[in-house]
């Protein structure tokens, strides 16, 4: 089962940028030579720049500035598109798509391939029910997944087929975001019941909301578990908030008693033969100088080979399972 995490947010209280006495930005934005989507996007993945990771955004991304800016930093980013209005996103001729996509069959996909200031940038497009699915991106192959199937009623008859990768990664993470946001406001949400408005007090309210839902998750995440109930989980949480031992001294539980270790039959203890050695000489009572560094033995019994050996008979080789049962059969019958 998913366990979406909320792992970055960005807080903004108004439209006011505060500017220094040269009328400069009191506090620089990093990306500021960017437009201000691909900004956003650029800093909303800051973290994970030059690793090579996929991002997956919804319509409001869709801007080619912002994905080839993505491409640039090491991010394959990917976007849904829609149209704006009357009008498509720039380099995305949305409607002869939809004129070149209308009489193929259901599941068909294709790829719009560009180059923009020397970078491939790609329009994955698969024909759906009654539109077609538009994906902007720098990466990406139209390949089937085998194990993600859907199904749409057509004419009163059901018919299936299976989603190309970028639409398959994109309705499967889709959902994330509002699967955490059900979870803060289910069944009783922090920001609703709390009363005082101030925006200070709506933002703290938010991010503690959003923090008790990454907790849930990361916990079934860790056990790989379904996640617990959100009101359960806060009740649990506030009995151990109340019944907390912090600042009480207690006493530290004893050592564990080291157990004693196994016992040693007299005699015979495992060994591996010295480097550059092979086979035993029993005329001369020592190791046969080889050429090879590690050289592996073969056991008669077991077929295996291996350097390792008993003390009380060098000439024979032994493995680890025959040598537990050598040593079994020597120690002393109780």
């Amino acid at each position: 089962m998913d366990s979406p995490i909320n792992w970055r947010v960005k807080l903004q209280e108004g439209k006011d940028h505060p500017k220094n006495d040269r009328g400069m930005p009191r506090f620089p934005y990093e990306f500021e030579n960017n437009t201000k989507t691909s900004a956003l996007m650029l800093e909303m993945t800051k973290l994970i720049h030059n690793i090579g990771k996929v991002v997956t955004m919804d319509s409001r991304f869709c801007v080619a500035p912002g994905i080839l800016a993505l491409h640039d930093v090491g991010v394959s980013g990917q976007a849904l598109i829609k149209k704006r209005g009357r009008f498509w996103p720039k380099h995305v001729p949305g409607n002869q798509i939809d004129e070149y996509m209308k009489d193929k069959p259901l599941g068909y996909a294709a790829t719009l391939k560009q180059c923009i200031d020397g970078k491939g940038f790609l329009v994955h497009c698969q024909n759906d029910d009654c539109y077609v699915t538009k994906i902007m991106s720098t990466h990406g192959l139209i390949q089937p997944i085998d194990n993600h199937n859907t199904y749409r009623n057509i004419n009163g008859t059901w018919e299936s087929f299976k989603y190309v990768e970028p639409m398959s990664r994109h309705n499967h993470s889709k959902h994330w975001v509002d699967d955490v946001n059900n979870r803060r406001h289910d069944p009783i949400g922090l920001e609703e019941v709390w009363a005082t408005k101030w925006w200070p007090t709506r933002q703290f309210t938010f991010l503690c909301s959003v923090a008790e839902v990454n907790a849930v998750n990361s916990r079934a995440c860790g056990r790989k578990a379904n996640t617990d109930p959100q009101l359960t989980f806060r009740r649990n949480l506030a009995v151990e908030m109340m019944e907390n031992k912090i600042g009480i001294n207690l006493p530290r539980p004893p050592s564990p008693v080291a157990t004693r270790s196994k016992r040693k039959v007299v005699g015979h203890e495992k060994r591996k033969h010295p480097i550059h050695t092979g086979a035993w000489d029993n005329v001369k009572g020592t190791w046969k100088t080889t050429k090879t560094d590690y050289t592996k033995l073969l056991f008669s019994v077991c077929k295996t080979k291996c350097r390792t050996y008993c003390t009380c008979n060098p000439a024979v080789p032994l493995c680890e399972r025959c040598y537990y049962d050598h040593e079994e059969e020597q120690k002393p019958q109780s």
